[in-house]
């Protein structure tokens, strides 16, 4: 489950970065496109939230938005699995 979140992380990041400029309606479909990979992410990160160690919740919140936020998620996923 971890896994999937990352892997769902890592697709919404490179979507945005391929997101035009400036951002506006669905230009070149990047949108329409994004839609399924945004979805994917809000469903791995309600099952982190939902059915992994509680101290994964702030971070797993955060995660998309902040550089720290990633590393504090990590950090903290390292110490539930370790833990497991």
């Amino acid at each position: 489950m971890l896994k999937e979140f990352v892997s769902c992380a890592q697709a919404a990041e490179r979507a945005a970065y391929r997101r035009p400029d400036p951002w506006g309606d669905d230009e070149d479909g990047w949108m329409t496109q994004t839609a399924p990979v945004m979805t994917a992410l809000w469903t791995a990160s309600g099952n982190v939230t939902l059915l992994c160690d509680e101290a994964l919740r702030e971070p797993v919140r955060t995660y998309e938005h902040l550089e720290e936020a990633k590393t504090a998620f990590m950090n903290a996923a390292r110490a539930s699995l370790a833990g497991a």
